[in-house]
């Protein structure tokens, strides 16, 4: 058994001595198989392009619903400290509204008196207090 090496040299001169023959069927099958690797390398090129603008797409659509998100609990936050504040004005309002009545009446003598005697027992000369339970005044009353 007589082993071949062959060199680099080798090859180059049997490549040299093969020759393509320019059939049109070959020339079909050439250029038909160079249409399907461009066609292979455009629909690579294609899906990365998709790829690339999909990602693209998305990181926008993802941070257009993280400010929407954002922006509702925002609002919702607002609504309830607008809530809070309303009733907290309309307590005021009618403390307010209580208290302007009660300087009112404190500007009337009689009903200072009136107060001063149920609240401090205070009582004229010669005049005596009855403490009464507060249930009692309505049958005193009837």
């Amino acid at each position: 058994m007589q082993m071949i090496n062959l060199g680099v040299d080798d090859l180059n001169e049997s490549q040299k001595k093969i020759k393509v023959l320019q059939t049109p069927y070959f020339k079909q099958q050439s250029s038909q198989s160079q249409i399907r690797a461009r066609r292979k390398q455009l629909k690579r090129i294609h899906r990365k392009r998709l790829l690339g603008i999909s990602l693209i797409f998305l990181a926008a659509f993802s941070f257009l619903a993280f400010r929407i998100i954002k922006t509702q609990h925002s609002t919702a936050d607002v609504v309830q400290q607008s809530n809070v504040a309303q009733k907290k004005l309309k307590q005021v309002t009618t403390q307010h509204k209580n208290l302007k009545q009660q300087v009112k009446q404190l500007n009337n003598d009689d009903y200072l008196q009136k107060l001063i005697r149920e609240k401090y027992y205070y009582s004229k000369s010669g005049e005596t207090i009855y403490n009464l339970p507060a249930g009692s005044q309505n049958n005193i009353a009837k």
